[in-house]
């Protein structure tokens, strides 16, 4: 039974770090970063202002109940 036990706490262990070095490569600036820098250009940063926009944005959209259907596309 203690063998269980530990190969329990073994398998949950070595899952647990799985979850968590997934969450901390799904992180998208980090991920776009990786790839500029493999072809030798700067790392993103962050643009307060466009971070401001973007949130009022979307704000704004969810206010309007905007689903992206409303959209008119010309071809």
């Amino acid at each position: 039974m203690d063998r269980f036990r530990h190969q329990w706490k073994t398998w949950v262990a070595a899952i647990s770090l799985t979850l968590l070095a997934s969450a901390a490569w799904a992180d998208p600036q980090s991920e776009i970063s990786v790839y500029r820098r493999s072809y030798g250009l700067s790392a993103v940063t962050e643009d307060t202002k466009l971070t401001e926009l973007a949130r009022q944005q979307a704000n704004a959209m969810a206010e309007r109940a905007f689903d992206g259907s409303q959209c008119i596309c010309i071809l």
